[in-house]
């Protein structure tokens, strides 16, 4: 009978270790990051590069801060990660909006997304279909997250790599 009491209580602690791991291992995405150059790519002509996360459920707010020789961006983007389409206004090149269809996921270590709206461009006589492909992937630690952009369009493709530390 004490064995038992023994047996059940180990049992009873041990699940609520397992569960408690589990919630400590959501991540969170939250909180002012910053770009780190030095570990970034082909981010130009941005000088400087910062986002603000808040991240509640399957919801993800990304607000960002570009300082360009132009001046500053502060874009604002949604992402749902249920894996369900949405329609969204996307910013294009050279201050052009376009409605788009926006899908974005949890995986592991993070989330990913992806973007396709049709933007007409200045000096560009027909539409362009662009493709934007990004994946949010977050540090164990939860102090760096990496951000690796494909970009995809019939004028050209780009890819870069942006790392930020947390603030």
């Amino acid at each position: 009978m004490k064995r038992r009491f023994i047996l059940t209580g180990l049992m009873g602690m041990l699940f609520l270790l397992t569960a408690g791991a589990g919630v400590a291992g959501a991540q969170d995405f939250s909180g002012r990051w910053v770009m780190d150059k030095s570990r970034s790519t082909d981010f130009a002509p941005a000088t400087d590069v910062s986002m603000t996360i808040v991240h509640k459920g399957q919801k993800v707010t990304v607000s960002h801060r570009i300082v360009t020789p132009q001046g500053v961006l502060t874009p604002k983007e949604t992402y749902v990660l249920n894996g369900a389409t949405q329609e969204v206004m996307m910013d294009g090149p050279n201050n052009s909006r376009a409605k788009g269809k926006r899908t974005a996921r949890k995986i592991d270590g993070g989330f990913e997304t992806h973007d396709e709206a049709t933007f007409n461009i200045e000096r560009i006589p027909q539409p362009v279909a662009i493709a934007t492909s990004r994946k949010w992937q977050l540090s164990p630690d939860g102090r760096t997250l990496t951000l690796e952009i494909s970009r995809v369009s019939k004028v050209r493709s780009h890819s870069s790599r942006r790392v930020f530390t947390k603030q």
